[in-house]
């Protein structure tokens, strides 16, 4: 049986996403691939999947981004190469990343700095934002997520 045979007893084909159903590491699948192109025994699913049918071969340092957001689908029309600044943007630009100041909105952190000035405690308004009084600290005191800073000024 060669490495496509091995890899293809592991997928569940569906009409649109193809499913790992093999070993699985996290939020990904993992495959045990010693004819990788870079020296790994072990290789993520997608990773394998765009070397087998596309003949790519990823560097540890790229990443491989799923047009679909679901981490075990291994189908190669729904996988791209990318940076890990790539995928981040991505990620956030679909809505999949939960950004803890994203629980307050911009009306609202304003309302906790001015309260903050005038002198109501970091713990009681985390308390009324139902925040943590160390992300409550951060968001009063200016140290922001660098993504946020700008938009929070």
């Amino acid at each position: 049986m060669d490495r496509l045979e091995l890899f293809e007893a592991k997928i569940s084909k569906g009409p649109d996403c193809w499913i790992w159903d093999g070993a699985r590491s996290g939020r990904y699948g993992s495959f045990h691939f010693p004819e990788y192109p870079y020296p790994r025994k072990m290789v993520s699913a997608h990773k394998a999947s765009l070397y087998l049918y596309e003949g790519i071969a990823t560097s540890p340092e790229q990443n491989v981004m799923h047009s679909c957001d679901n981490g075990f689908c291994v189908n190669p029309d729904h996988l791209s190469v990318g940076t890990r600044s790539d995928n981040m943007k991505d990620m956030v630009s679909k809505g999949r990343h939960v950004i803890p100041t994203q629980k307050l909105d911009q009306a609202d952190v304003i309302c906790a700095r001015q309260m903050r000035r005038s002198g109501v405690q970091v713990k009681e308004i985390a308390e009324v934002f139902n925040i943590s009084p160390s992300q409550m600290t951060r968001l009063t005191s200016g140290v922001l997520p660098k993504w946020t800073r700008n938009a929070w000024v």
